[in-house]
């Protein structure tokens, strides 16, 4: 199926899909900045490649060259060059060594198989050679969908939506319903798959961003406004709570809490000094009678 329609969804997708790939590139200009990674994983990043690599097959044994395969081969430059910054600044390179050489060991895997399948040197047909590169991109595809699987239990268990990364929730829920629409275009359930099931995994992000928003859900029903007084406070010091958002903070209420009144020491030294003093003084009065 061709036409302006499907020009269209193949350009917004393709935007969509480059925006998303160039994501870690806050973090790392943080790690540049910092000369130091910090507590990020570099797993992500390696995953990131994966999934790229695997998309690009796909675009290269499906003749997807737009935007499939330039799409994501700029998915695939943009992770290596954020793989070569991670590493320059990692305390553990043995480790990002280990875990890239397994990441290039299984796209070279598939970029052999791809590239020979699709020449006629495998005996497979060109419509077999594509089926199983696009069954593989299905399922790289999916384990990088369902990890936001862990958040969504959090948030469920905290009853806090603060760990939901929400700007990115949504730009990921409309790259992937852009590439879910240009899939149905072109009747290509590879495309399809993956995209509505991440789709549907967006929006249940969505739906619990708003149920337990933030700033507003405590015990007792105190919604809390964020200021920037409140911001510059260190409360982990002040109050010994762990993780409280530089943004938000949550005061809980217990209901059962019983509250009694106390008297100022002082005010009790003060009574009692005037009382001693007013006898006292009663005492010198009827002195002289």
């Amino acid at each position: 199926m061709g036409g302006p329609v499907v020009t269209v969804f193949k350009v917004l997708a393709s935007i969509s899909a480059v925006y998303m790939c160039f994501s870690p590139s806050k973090a790392m200009y943080r790690i540049h900045k910092q000369r130091s990674t910090g507590v990020m994983s570099v797993v992500p990043l390696i995953a990131l490649f994966v999934a790229s690599h695997a998309c690009l097959l796909y675009g290269y044994t499906s003749d997807n060259y737009f935007p499939i395969f330039t799409t994501y081969l700029i998915g695939d430059l943009a992770s290596v060059a954020f793989t070569i910054v991670y590493f320059r600044y990692s305390n553990d390179r043995r480790n990002v060594l280990k875990l890239s050489a397994i990441a290039l060991f299984l796209c070279a895997i598939l970029t052999t198989y791809a590239v020979l399948g699709k020449n006629g040197k495998l005996g497979h047909s060109p419509r077999t050679v594509d089926q199983v590169v696009g069954y593989i991109n299905v399922a790289t595809a999916i384990v990088m969908y369902t990890s936001p699987f862990s958040t969504i239990m959090l948030v469920i268990r905290t009853k806090s939506a603060e760990s939901v990364p929400f700007a990115m929730v949504l730009v990921g829920l409309l790259n992937n319903t852009l590439w879910a629409i240009y899939g149905f275009l072109i009747m290509d359930v590879i495309v399809i798959a993956p995209c509505v099931a991440s789709v549907v995994i967006g929006l249940i992000q969505v739906v619990l961003y708003f149920i337990f928003h933030p700033k507003k859900r405590t015990a007792g029903g105190i919604e809390i406004e964020p200021t920037e007084t409140l911001a510059g406070i260190n409360y982990e010091q002040q109050t010994g709570i762990d993780k409280v958002d530089a943004n938000h903070i949550t005061i809980h209420v217990e209901e059962d809490a019983t509250y009694y009144k106390l008297q100022s020491p002082h005010m009790d030294r003060t009574v009692h000094g005037a009382s001693a003093f007013g006898k006292e003084h009663d005492e010198n009065e009827e002195a002289p009678k």
